[in-house]
């Protein structure tokens, strides 16, 4: 099957797919697709919103199939509230680790970079600012890593009823086996009165 053009909408933005599909009997489908991206919007993961364009490549013999490219977020916004002083007094450190699954080998293999230069909005209870982020989405669908850098570029937070300016801040994806985030804050505050 070869897909001259494909044209079409997805959240809102263009998307144009072309390649081929080979099907044969006893086989596995063979891949070699290209879909380009024009300001869609995206749910993924379904706590933050992104409207994104790029080009992601869908490629292989047979699974896993490699999904790979490069993605160019203009705007993303996480507005979910968190209760993270509870979390953070607690001092607990705390891992990503996916859900035990079956053992089957997963469908796709991923290596797509993320670049978003500025325009990466929190908005919640906790804080209010902007960052940039040069991230890389990699590893078994099953299994997702995530490797680079979010630094931030101006923002807010609150902590025990305490506004602070925060003037440095970044976090760091350098574990090659989870998502293990460190976590990097310089902020400012005038405390009123001390008990």
């Amino acid at each position: 099957v070869v897909i001259n053009k494909f044209d079409g909408l997805l959240g809102g933005g263009d998307i144009q797919i072309m390649g081929d599909i080979t099907l044969a009997e006893l086989h596995k489908p063979r891949l070699d697709l290209k879909a380009s991206l024009s300001n869609n919007r995206l749910q993924i993961p379904e706590w933050l919103s992104s409207i994104a364009s790029g080009d992601i490549y869908f490629q292989g013999i047979s699974p896993p199939y490699t999904l790979s490219g490069k993605l160019f977020v203009s705007e993303a916004a996480y507005k979910e509230n968190l209760d993270w002083q509870s979390q953070i007094l607690s001092f607990k450190r705390k891992r990503y680790i996916p859900l035990a699954r079956e053992a089957q080998a997963p469908l796709f293999v991923l290596n797509i970079a993320i670049q978003a230069p500025r325009n990466v909005i929190v908005k919640n209870d906790i804080a209010e600012l902007e960052a940039q982020a040069d991230v890389i989405l990699k590893g078994a669908s099953d299994q997702l890593n995530l490797a680079g850098k979010i630094d931030l570029i101006s923002g807010t937070a609150t902590f025990k009823e305490n506004r602070f300016k925060l003037t440095s801040a970044n976090v760091l994806f350098d574990n090659p086996v989870t998502i293990d985030p460190k976590f990097s804050i310089l902020a400012d505050t005038m405390v009123k009165e001390y008990k």
